[in-house]
């Protein structure tokens, strides 16, 4: 578990694709599509097309540094993602170019997927915690590119989003994160000969049975309860899944956030995403989060942190190579 003190979270800004598929438009038999919608939550999802995971990226970013008054002051970027074009070079490295900033400006990209807000927190907030300057979290992914367009068990599940986190140094603030990974349970998430393929049974059995405990010894070890914060922010994988996460920590249902129905399962960007979606840009008290992510690897992660009445939240559409 990794403590950082003298670290805020300044700002989190989010992108999706302007364009959405329908779950009930979908090619398949339709009493399939209904259950698809009762079970998950999912009724529209956000996909990419012929945008990749680096354009919504670069969007989000700079989306996110006009809103700053000193870009100047990031010191690194952390880019999160399981979708490059390209991986030489790092695609970290391009968004410091196209984001024109500094050539003293480190680079870090991190292969993760559905924990991977949290792992690029963690590396995002020990650079804050040892540099002092500002860290840019950038996570982006289109995994509806790897899905089959025929398997009507992931096409209905899966959308595209990016988000971008500036972290910051700041004497009264503190983030509190845990990491971790099995990958022996590796086969349940992973791509074959280019096509996403996922056991889905053993994702819901991994998600409602193994999180709840690892969430429940996270809070031990900070000596805090779920009614300690004010919203609970899962990976939004499955509504089902998230309600029996929340249910088995004993959280009121208002304190879980779900985005689900309008964005479905974007891997590293749902933590984010369903953050924007919910909470009001105006808020004027600080709001203390209890986010955890988890998937592919198998790989969770969990964080304790506050937005304050300051903290910039910011949500927009990505088409034909704008923001709109």
């Amino acid at each position: 578990m990794l403590t950082t003190h003298h670290v805020k979270i300044k700002a989190i800004h989010t992108v999706v694709p302007s364009q959405v598929e329908e779950t009930m438009d979908l090619p398949f038999d339709r009493d399939h599509l209904l259950r698809v919608c009762d079970a998950s939550g999912i009724r529209q999802r956000h996909v990419a097309g012929s945008t990749t995971a680096y354009d919504l990226a670069l969007s989000v970013a700079q989306s996110l540094l006009d809103g700053i008054s000193s870009p100047s002051e990031v010191g690194a970027i952390v880019y999160v993602t399981q979708t490059p074009k390209t991986t030489i070079p790092s695609e970290a490295h391009l968004l410091q170019h196209a984001l024109g900033l500094g050539h003293g400006v480190s680079a870090i990209t991190i292969t993760e997927g559905c924990a991977g807000y949290v792992y690029g927190m963690q590396t995002a907030a020990s650079l804050v915690s040892s540099s002092n300057k500002a860290v840019l979290l950038v996570v982006a992914d289109t995994i509806s590119k790897l899905v089959d367009p025929d398997d009507s068990g992931t096409r209905p599940l899966f959308g595209d989003g990016a988000s971008a986190t500036l972290l910051v140094p700041d004497d009264s603030s503190e983030l509190t994160i845990s990491t971790g990974s099995d990958g022996g349970g590796a086969q349940h998430i992973e791509l074959d000969k280019g096509v996403l393929k996922m056991d889905g049974m053993e994702v819901f059995m991994f998600g409602i049975r193994k999180v709840p405990k690892l969430l429940t010894a996270f809070l031990a070890s900070i000596d805090k309860q779920v009614q300690d914060f004010d919203y609970l922010v899962l990976h939004q994988a499955n509504q089902l899944m998230i309600d029996r996460i929340g249910k088995k920590l004993g959280s009121a249902p208002d304190q879980v956030i779900k985005s689900l129905s309008q964005y479905g399962n974007t891997s590293g960007a749902s933590i984010p995403l369903a953050i924007t979606h919910q909470l009001s840009a105006d808020r004027e008290v600080p709001i203390r989060l209890l986010l955890c992510g988890f998937g592919a690897g198998l790989a969770w992660g969990m964080v304790s942190c506050m937005l304050d009445g300051e903290t910039l939240l910011s949500h927009e559409l990505y088409n034909n190579d704008e923001v709109c």
